[in-house]
C-alpha cells in the first residue's frame, strides 16, 4: 500500500515538459481508452459514461482518504477523466442534429 501511495504521489507531482501534469494526462488517456474500448464492444454511451465516472470518483476517493489531496484537484481530475465521454456525446448530438436538418431540407 505504501508503494502504491509513493507511485501515485510521484505521478501527481511529475510534469511532462515541465508544464503538463502527468496525473491529468493519465486521467484523460485512461478515460478515453476505456470509453473507446467499451464503445467498440457495443456498450451504450450512457453506460460507458457511468462506468468511467465511477472509476474516476473511486480513484479520487482513494486519493482523498489515503493522501493529502484537495477536493478541488479531485473534482478537476474526475472532470478530465470523463471529458472524452462528454466530447463523444456532443459530437454524436451535433451529428444527429445536422443529419436531421439535411433530411428535412431534402424532403422540402
Amino acid at each position: 500500500m505504501q508503494m502504491l501511495n509513493s507511485i501515485l504521489g510521484w505521478i501527481s507531482h511529475y510534469k511532462i515538459l515541465d508544464f503538463i501534469p502527468l496525473d491529468s494526462t493519465l486521467h484523460f488517456v485512461i478515460g478515453a481508452a476505456v470509453t473507446i474500448f467499451m464503445l467498440r464492444r457495443g456498450w451504450a454511451l450512457w453506460k460507458v459514461f457511468l462506468i468511467v465516472l465511477a472509476m474516476g470518483i473511486s480513484k479520487e476517493l482513494y486519493d482523498l482518504t489515503s493522501r493529502f489531496a484537495r477536493i478541488e484537484d479531485s473534482l478537476f481530475d474526475v472532470s478530465i477523466t470523463i471529458s472524452y465521454c462528454v466530447i463523444v456525446a456532443l459530437i454524436r448530438r451535433i451529428k444527429l442534429i445536422l443529419t436531421r436538418r439535411e433530411q428535412k431540407s431534402r424532403a422540402e
